[in-house]
């Protein structure tokens, strides 16, 4: 979906990448025996050594925004590189792993929450 936007809308669209540290999240569960339509609230443990979710941890800091778009690549350059990262979307497995190697400049900003939490009284709508 990122890319068709991107596509579409160009320097009008601002990709926001989100990672955490731990806590939980909103997904389709794709261990649970019995199938729904519904997101299951699911949790992760803590990030790998070295990994940015455990870089931004050692900050101190419990929120971060980073805007890289408007930084400028010079200032960025460890972003360009591959490092582990979160990455959950629509579906997830405890089989899968907790980081993926992704680039976090492929994101135009970056949100950092060390701990997140699952919506609340989320339920499906039909339309």
């Amino acid at each position: 979906m990122g890319s068709y936007l991107d596509n579409v809308l160009k320097s009008k669209y601002y990709a926001i990448g989100f990672e955490f540290y731990s806590g939980s999240f909103q997904t389709m569960n794709l261990d649970s025996i019995i199938k729904s339509k519904n997101p299951a609230v699911m949790s992760v443990a803590e990030p790998p050594l070295e990994s940015l979710p455990w870089y931004f941890n050692n900050t101190g800091k419990d929120k971060l925004f980073m805007d890289f778009r408007n930084t400028g690549a010079e200032k960025i350059t460890n972003f360009l590189l591959p490092i582990g990262m979160h990455s959950f979307g629509s579906m997830y497995s405890v089989k899968w792993p907790v980081t993926s190697q992704m680039q976090p400049a492929m994101y135009d900003g970056m949100i950092y929450i060390k701990k997140s939490t699952a919506a609340k009284n989320f339920t499906k709508v039909d339309l």
